[in-house]
């Protein structure tokens, strides 16, 4: 399975993911530690994990789901839709979503790095 690495060049000064509204891929995504917020308009969805390093949280206007786990060392937030993992679903901080937070395994927020 491919990975999808998100780095500081993909990154407008804002935060906005620059390639698309969207983050998607086939097989995992990877975001590089010490982005801050990674913004997308639309949705976050891989078909394997999505994983963010320190310093790195994650936020999505339609929703954030995948296949496997959602691991990220910052906030995950989902502002108009849910966030939903076939695997489980790990934030250091908070987990935001307007919608639903649906996980096959274990849900777990602020606990330390």
């Amino acid at each position: 399975m491919a990975t999808l690495f998100v780095t500081a060049a993909d990154i407008t000064e804002d935060g906005f993911y620059r390639e698309h509204d969207m983050i998607s891929d086939d097989g995992d995504i990877q975001i590089a530690p010490d982005l801050g917020w990674v913004r997308v308009r639309g949705s976050i969805r891989a078909a394997g994990s999505i994983v963010a390093g320190l310093a790195s949280s994650i936020t999505a206007g339609k929703g954030i789901k995948a296949g496997g786990d959602i691991d990220v060392c910052d906030r995950i937030e989902s502002s108009d839709g849910s966030i939903k993992s076939g695997g489980g679903i790990l934030s250091r901080s908070n987990i935001v979503a307007s919608g639903d937070i649906i996980a096959r395994d274990d849900i777990e927020a602020g606990g330390s790095v």
